[in-house]
């Protein structure tokens, strides 16, 4: 701790140390980039389908129509229960 001190709060790396934490810190960088990429992507996905379902509430069909468009939209499919 006094050798770390003294040389002004300095890391002093071995070639081989500094290469690996090199290393991690530019994966690190990426890894950020890539979940700040997926956060936005899926904030600007969220953003499209809540828009387009609110333009089918805006119409003003009657709530049956509405659900069968929303349920048109995303491709759902509603089956009746088979009965035994």
């Amino acid at each position: 701790m006094e050798d770390y001190e003294k040389c002004g709060n300095h890391v002093f790396l071995t070639a081989e140390s500094a290469q690996k934490t090199i290393e991690l810190a530019i994966n690190h960088i990426v890894e950020d980039a890539r979940q700040k990429a997926r956060s936005k992507a899926f904030d600007d996905c969220t953003t499209y389908w809540k828009a387009e379902i609110e333009k089918i509430h805006a119409f003003g069909a009657p709530p049956r129509a509405q659900l069968s468009k929303i349920l048109a939209l995303f491709r759902i499919e509603v089956r009746e229960e088979e009965q035994s």
